[in-house]
């Protein structure tokens, strides 16, 4: 069984953030696959369990995502190493594009450093989605540019790349 986990924060005030691209991911990807999330109290998370994979999406918030990714993990006795794959937004790479790499991450990202503390390891499939759209000389802090929400622009843009993303992980073989 293969886990694909979609960080971001719970909250309508979250939603079109740039923070909220991992639930963006998860939400496409359940849609194309005609199911629905519901919540799993015990589990910190909106779930969707279908005959080869479990979608995640995390409701403690990006900062302490880790507590719920353990948790799912260990509820489903997942093999970190070789099922996880970790949906997120990436700072450090340009809007439009993402990467899919084992064991490297962006420079800082607190959903991620959580995870990785909770597991104990960075030892599984990154999918990072790229975020970033600052004009050169932008001065907005990293941690403030990502609680933003996207342009109409920048959602069409995103959207296009949400497609790609969720052929990549329904053609992955992990």
């Amino acid at each position: 069984m293969k886990l694909v986990v979609g960080l971001g924060n719970p909250g309508k005030e979250y939603q079109n953030t740039r923070h909220n691209v991992g639930f963006m991911v998860l939400d496409e990807l359940a849609g194309q696959l005609n199911v629905s999330f519901k919540l799993n109290k015990k589990l910190k998370s909106e779930l969707v369990k279908t005959k080869d994979l479990i979608l995640a999406k995390p409701q403690t918030y990006m900062n302490l995502s880790g507590e719920a990714v353990r948790a799912v993990a260990d509820y489903y006795e997942v093999k970190v190493e070789s099922d996880l794959v970790l949906v997120y937004d990436d700072l450090d790479l340009k809007l439009g594009s993402f990467k899919l790499t084992f064991a490297k991450g962006p420079k800082e990202h607190n959903g991620v450093l959580s995870v990785k503390k909770h597991l104990g390891t960075d030892r599984f499939w990154h999918l990072r989605v790229g975020v970033d759209n600052r004009p050169t000389g932008w001065s907005q802090a990293g941690a403030d540019y990502v609680l933003s929400p996207f342009t109409k622009d920048e959602l069409d843009v995103l959207n296009q790349v949400i497609q790609k993303v969720v052929e990549r992980i329904l053609d992955f073989r992990f």
